[in-house]
C-alpha cells in the first residue's frame, strides 16, 4: 500500500505540472491572439489548435487529479445519510464501479487513438499527429481508475470505521458560508448594540 501511495505522490506532481503549463499556455496564446486581432488586425493561425489541445490536457489530467482529492461533482444524498460501516461498504462499491467504468472508457479512448494513428490524421495548421496530441486521454483516464482503486484499498485496510473518499485533502479548504453568515450577523448585532447608547445620549443632549 505504501508503494502505491509513493507512486501516486509522484504522479501528483506530474499532473500539477501539466495542468499549470497547459493553463498558462492557453492564457498566453489566446490573449496574444486577441491582442493581435484587435491591434494588428492579424490573428495567430495556430491559436485555436493549441487552445483545443490545452483544453484536452487540462480536462483529462484534471480527471485524475480530482479523483485523488475527491472533488468530482457527485450526488451524495444516500452516501451522507449513512454512517460507519454501511457508508464504508457503499464507498467501496462506488470505487469499484467507477474504476471499472473508467478502465472501459480508457480502452475505448485507446481504440480511438489507434484509429487516428492508422489514418495518419494531423492538425491542419501545425501538422501535428493527432494521435500523439490525444494520447493523454486513455493514459489519464486509467490513472483516474488507479486513484479509485487506491481509495478502495485504503477503505479495506483502514480500521477506523469511517469511509475514506479521497487520497489527500485539497490544500485550500472549502469555505463554510453558513458559519460566515452567522459571524457577520453576530457582528451586526454587536454594532447595533454599541450604537444604541450613543444615540440615546445624543437624544438626551438634544432634549436638554
Amino acid at each position: 500500500m505504501n508503494v502505491l501511495l509513493k507512486i501516486d505522490n509522484g504522479i501528483k506532481y506530474v499532473e500539477k505540472f501539466i495542468m499549470i503549463v497547459s493553463i498558462m499556455m492557453m492564457a498566453c496564446i489566446l490573449f496574444a491572439n486577441v491582442v493581435g486581432r484587435i491591434v494588428f488586425h492579424h490573428s495567430l493561425t495556430f491559436a485555436e489548435e493549441l487552445g483545443t489541445m490545452g483544453t484536452v490536457f487540462v480536462t483529462f489530467v484534471g480527471l485524475s487529479y480530482c479523483a485523488r482529492v475527491g472533488e468530482h461533482i457527485c450526488m451524495s444524498a444516500i452516501f451522507d445519510s449513512l454512517k460507519g460501516k454501511p457508508q464504508k461498504i457503499l464507498q467501496c462499491i462506488i470505487c469499484i464501479v467507477v474504476a471499472v467504468a473508467l478502465i472501459w472508457l480508457g480502452y475505448i479512448a485507446l481504440q480511438y487513438i489507434i484509429q487516428l494513428k492508422g489514418q495518419n490524421r494531423t492538425t491542419p495548421i501545425l501538422n501535428l499527429d493527432l494521435w500523439k496530441c490525444y494520447l493523454v486521454m486513455p493514459v489519464f483516464i486509467w490513472l483516474a481508475a488507479f486513484q479509485y482503486i487506491i481509495i478502495f484499498l485504503m477503505n479495506l485496510t483502514d480500521k477506523s470505521g469511517e469511509a475514506i473518499t479521497r487520497i489527500e485533502k485539497v490544500s485550500v479548504e472549502s469555505v463554510d458560508t453558513e458559519e460566515i453568515d452567522e459571524e457577520l450577523a453576530a457582528e451586526e448585532v454587536l454594532a447595533e448594540g454599541e450604537g444604541e447608547p450613543e444615540d440615546a445620549s445624543a437624544a438626551e443632549g438634544g432634549v436638554r
